[in-house]
């Protein structure tokens, strides 16, 4: 295609210039060709900060181009919340979350949230939790930031109300219990 003369970058907010420039595997001087420019591309949704990444050549004088490279960077998160939230408290949730403040926002990452909460609350007995979430732009915290919003209905604490053991006659029936960790309640 040409000489490389000058790379522009636009877009970039949190990322740094010199990290996306270095990314791109060209510098001044250099030849390119539009594989170099597909390799380029590919590099710098490889580094999983961008939705999207455009290069676009300008001709400057024949056979010498300018690149400019935009991108449009992933959301990050600004805050996490919780409503609803009783018997687990704010802080032990935020704990078993994977997600945290600061760190790239994925859509694809809430179910694995989710899982979580509803895993610290059946370790206190809560297994009818019901977890759904809301994800909002929060600019005033900053371009491209989300709050997320974990919505909780905490249902009610399951008791067992009978054990009962079958299969097990040539056991000990006393004693098969004493292993069980599920006991009725008052046991």
């Amino acid at each position: 295609v040409g000489t490389l003369d000058e790379v522009t970058v636009e877009g970039n907010r949190v990322a740094d210039r010199g990290l996306i420039l270095s990314s791109l595997g060209l510098k001044p001087g250099d030849p390119v060709t539009r594989e170099d420019l597909k390799r380029a591309i590919q590099k710098l949704y490889g580094l999983g900060l961008f939705d999207d990444v455009d290069v676009f050549g300008e001709e400057l004088s024949p056979g010498h181009l300018r690149l400019l490279v935009q991108v449009e960077e992933k959301r990050r998160v600004a805050s996490i919340g919780f409503e609803g939230t009783k018997k687990v408290d704010a802080a032990t949730l935020r704990e078993k979350l994977t997600v945290k403040e600061g760190q790239i926002f994925d859509d694809h990452l809430l179910a694995d949230q989710i899982q979580a909460i509803e895993k610290a609350y059946k370790e206190k007995g809560y297994s009818q939790v019901r977890v759904s979430t809301e994800v909002e732009s929060s600019e005033a915290e900053g371009p491209g930031r989300v709050k997320v919003t974990f919505h909780l209905e905490e249902g009610r604490k399951v008791k067992i109300a009978a054990v009962r053991l079958s299969g097990a006659e040539s056991l000990d029936r006393e004693l098969v219990l004493k292993g069980v960790k599920t006991k009725k309640k008052g046991w």
